[in-house]
């Protein structure tokens, strides 16, 4: 809750009673009513300061069958249909709130809503207008780069620190055998990041794309590897390399002359 001004107590109206139970605020088994939000009113004005968040106190239902819980509720589609989703078979209540409150997000497509969440809307649309082969390797870079760093984090909340902190953990990583990722493979990396943002921006009202304050990382060609021409072989000895006078290997004859 945010604090509040001045040197008072805050007055709470008091929500109604359960009508089964006569328990206020807490939902329980069987009770399919939502509890009222409670209002905050300051003493030295005749208006709400702010409203008590009610995601919380989303209704789930407990299946005395199944002894497990279940979810039951209405929303719009993306044609301005409304709809009743059902989903059962939750062992904790807790579950079956967190995946309606999920769900909701990803309808309303706000970007208050994790990245995961918001990682699903771009995934529904991609699949759509790529190659199967295409957007599995998409999905592997995201399930595997992406999401453990950036899941928990509200679309509209990463900043350019969060992206370089991760860029960071990328250029430290190293494998079994001490070897980091490749410039080529980091650079492919941060494109996908970049790209879901660009997606928030351009369909999603995302004020501006944190990757492009942070910067890019890695490259996108693999450095070339140096090879010698019969050419450079037969060049004067002054073009000798340093690794034939350290080892003491013979330098053929024909280009000594």
């Amino acid at each position: 809750y945010m604090p509040l001004a001045g040197n008072f107590q805050p007055q709470i109206t008091k929500p109604p009673q359960c009508a089964n139970t006569g328990a206020a605020m807490i939902p329980h088994k069987g009770c399919a009513i939502p509890p009222t939000p409670r209002l905050y009113h300051s003493p030295l004005q005749n208006a709400p300061i702010f409203q008590e968040r009610t995601d919380y106190f989303m209704p789930a239902y407990y299946d005395e069958k199944t002894k497990s819980w279940y979810c039951k509720f209405y929303y719009t589609d993306y044609t301005g249909t409304k709809k009743q989703k059902k989903k059962r078979g939750f062992k904790l209540q807790r579950e079956a709130k967190e995946w309606e409150r999920n769900f909701l997000e990803t309808q309303q497509a706000d970007l208050s809503m994790t990245f995961e969440n918001f990682v699903k809307i771009y995934n529904e649309d991609m699949k759509h207008r790529l190659r199967e082969h295409t957007f599995i390797q998409k999905q592997y870079v995201i399930d595997k780069k992406l999401l453990p760093f950036f899941g928990k984090i509200p679309v509209s909340q990463i900043t350019p620190a969060h992206v370089r902190k991760w860029q960071n953990s990328l250029m430290a990583y190293r494998d079994e055998n001490d070897k980091p990722y490749s410039e080529t493979y980091l650079r492919t990396i941060n494109i996908q990041l970049s790209a879901i943002m660009n997606y928030a921006v351009r369909y999603y009202n995302l004020r501006e794309n944190p990757c492009r304050k942070a910067g890019s990382i890695g490259k996108s060609h693999a450095d070339e590897m140096q090879f010698w021409t019969t050419e450079k072989w037969k060049l004067p000895s002054t073009h000798i390399p340093t690794c034939f006078l350290i080892s003491g290997m013979k330098w053929p004859k024909s280009s000594r002359n």
